[in-house]
């Protein structure tokens, strides 16, 4: 299960009298109220309210409950190749189907280079951005790690969000990070780290899926 955010969603009214409002509860004498969570995960939906003394799992009948934060993922709507040979398409960055597009560095003047970037339209709805990546390393007899890196002012800037390394490369494993929301075009790029001049190794990074999750 790929990590998701997780937040309090909602609360069961369990004894008579809670206000459907906001305010404070002030329960009678002797009596009390009991709040139930429920979490939301992006991939499962939301979670569950437990199960009652009868082991009858707890439904919330307020015509209020919290029915889950919706999503969109999206897709990149482009790709330049800037260094580095590429090997398949950037359909195949879409799905988690082990089907990859894979970049290799290539020698500019004697030096091992890799850069590859992808655009992103962000909704203009969207209140919250993250950046998910499934990725993993094709090392060389010299292993360096590989940049994710993005920009919102057309290449201009550059901001690390992740590394992939020798240690850290996972075919499996959901990368993500939160974003400040932008409007308009989002760039992605994979970068190598190291370019010492001389260096044979041509390391390369295996895109299984890479996308953006925002949410209003």
């Amino acid at each position: 299960m790929k990590p998701g955010v997780w937040e309090e969603l909602s609360r069961e009214r369990l004894s008579p009298g809670l206000a459907s409002g906001g305010g404070v509860d002030d329960p009678p004498p002797g009596d009390g109220f009991v709040y139930l969570t429920q979490a939301q995960n992006y991939e499962c939906g939301l979670g569950s309210l437990g199960f009652d003394s009868n082991e009858a799992r707890r439904v919330n009948s307020d015509a209020l409950a919290c029915a889950g934060q919706t999503y969109t993922d999206s897709f990149a709507t482009s790709e330049t190749a800037v260094s580095g040979t590429v090997s398949g398409t950037l359909a195949d960055s879409v799905a988690s189907d082990n089907t990859y597009e894979s970049i290799t560095e290539e020698l500019v003047s004697n030096v091992s280079q890799l850069d590859h970037r992808w655009t992103f339209d962000v909704p203009v709805e969207a209140t919250t951005l993250e950046v998910h990546s499934e990725a993993f390393l094709i090392p060389s007899s010299q292993p360096e790690a590989m940049r994710i890196e993005y920009s919102v002012d057309g290449d201009a800037t550059w901001t690390q969000i992740d590394s992939y390394s020798s240690t850290t490369s996972d075919p499996n494993r959901d990368s993500w990070i939160w974003l400040p929301v932008v409007s308009g075009p989002l760039r992605v790029r994979v970068i190598d780290a190291n370019r010492t001049t001389g260096s044979p190794g041509l390391d390369g990074i295996s895109i299984d899926q890479l996308w953006i999750r925002t949410a209003p």
